[in-house]
């Protein structure tokens, strides 16, 4: 008897994927008919938590949307009063010092 495995011959080879095939196929022709119940019921169980990440997407959605209409009305309110400042003779603009010495200023 000889120590070393032998590999198998290709008959063999073609035998147990053969076997393997069939068994592959009894199990799917049993188990299909559960497969469509399934897939309805994983459906429906998913509904909730579809629902609930639907409402965070939509808090977030409104967080975000609101922090960015704060900024762009902020922004347009200090380009504003830039404006109006600047147009002002004699006045620095918003939101910059005036040059030369200040008043009360030792």
């Amino acid at each position: 008897m000889s120590a070393r495995p032998t590999s198998p011959t290709p008959t063999e080879f073609a035998e147990e994927a053969s076997a393997w095939a069939v068994g592959g196929g009894v199990i799917t022709l049993a188990l299909f008919p559960l497969a469509l119940p399934a897939l309805a019921l994983i459906a429906i169980a998913a509904i909730p938590f579809l629902l609930l990440a639907l409402a965070a997407g939509l808090a977030v959605a409104g967080v975000t949307l609101t922090s960015l209409l704060v900024r762009g009305l902020r922004g347009r309110a200090i380009r504003a009063l830039g404006r109006r400042a600047a147009a002002e003779p004699g006045r620095p603009s918003f939101g910059h010092r005036a040059s030369g010495p200040q008043p009360g200023a030792a």
